[in-house]
């Protein structure tokens, strides 16, 4: 064991973190560039391109996400499949080649995937995994929150919201089944789009991109009320940009994220013993990116306040949190865990 390394992943729609039991973190855009021609290929000295540098040289590349829209893309063929599936698995070497263990070392690695992934996304992602290391386990990505170390707790529901899914998991200290899981395949993608579509209806002369789209959620995402209007300059076809009154274009988009979350909560609290609901309800944590929309802790203690006394917590550390916790949970996993496993894969 001597030469024995851990890692935790969280392989995210947009963003891919990953932490090493070497103290090393890093967080990566979960896609790939290929160059768009031979001169592209000469001048980069590469064939693919990841991290920073796709966005550098942005005009350079085909870009590509293989996780778009929370899953595994497979397209219209054969050859598509394989094409992402050799994209993931250049992302996922990537990220832990980042992590500077030895190259002798033996790399024990959980990855974390949507809570509800279909079998043939964790087949294909586990064929893809061999890069990662000698041992890798699947495990929701929710469940590995309850492992990061401020939150660690004996019992609780896990919402994560990331870019392409919503997944919800009820932790008890052991491995999750089915049941006790849920996933919405609604996240923080499509409510970029929803807002660029819903600006554009309510003002028709406004130009805006689905990037300027996401940093106005970013910036401005709420749910309830704000004690001030959302007022934002914005750029108009044909003339100087102007200042726009977004807080009732922008409520109800994110608002409707919020309401499929209570739906969902309520949904996974009815297949739980109600003798649990009372524990349960005061210990609702909120993870991922669109965790961070303003006011959704307060409006979701409001929406299940029938139920009882509600406190919903944030984890505020988006990026790594899923990761740090895929870690401390490979580095508290049993050894005779890991020994069958090495067997299994054997």
């Amino acid at each position: 064991m001597e030469r024995c390394f851990f890692a935790g992943i969280d392989l995210g729609t947009m963003h891919t973190a990953v932490v090493g039991s070497n103290g090393v973190r890093h967080v990566i855009p979960s896609m790939v560039g290929i160059p768009r021609d031979d001169l592209a290929r000469s001048l980069l000295k590469r064939n693919m391109v990841f991290g920073d540098d796709i966005e550098l040289y942005n005009n350079m590349l085909y870009v590509h996400r293989p996780f778009e829209r929370g899953t595994l893309k497979f397209g219209d063929s054969r050859a598509d499949a394989d094409t992402y599936a050799e994209y993931a698995r250049a992302i996922l070497k990537h990220a832990v080649d980042l992590l500077g263990f030895p190259a002798d070392a033996e790399v024990r690695c959980i990855l974390g995937v949507p809570a509800q992934a279909s079998l043939q996304n964790k087949q294909v992602i586990m064929d893809i995994a061999d890069v990662l290391g000698q041992a890798v386990f699947l495990v929701s990505e929710p469940f590995t929150l309850a492992f990061c170390r401020e939150a660690q707790c004996a019992e609780a529901l896990i919402v994560d919201i990331g870019a392409g899914t919503t997944d919800l998991c009820h932790y008890y200290g052991a491995f999750p089944e089915n049941h006790d899981q849920l996933t919405i395949g609604y996240g923080g993608d499509h409510l970029d789009l929803e807002i660029q579509h819903a600006v554009i209806e309510a003002f028709p002369e406004v130009y805006l991109s689905l990037m300027a789209a996401r940093r106005l959620k970013e910036r401005y995402g709420f749910v309830g009320s704000v004690t001030e209007p959302i007022v934002v300059s914005l750029p108009v076809r044909g003339t100087p940009p102007k200042q726009f009154d977004l807080t009732d274009v922008i409520r109800p988009v994110c608002t409707r994220l919020a309401d499929r979350i209570v739906v969902a909560l309520t949904e996974l609290l009815n297949r739980i013993d109600y003798e649990k609901h009372e524990l349960l309800l005061k210990n609702i944590l909120l993870a991922g990116g669109g965790s961070q929309l303003r006011g959704l802790d307060k409006y979701i203690e409001k929406a299940l306040a029938t139920r009882g006394t509600v406190q919903v917590t944030r984890l505020f550390d988006s990026v790594f949190a899923g990761a740090q916790g895929a870690l401390n949970l490979a580095m508290q996993l049993p050894v005779k865990c890991w020994d069958s496993l090495l067997q299994e894969q054997a």
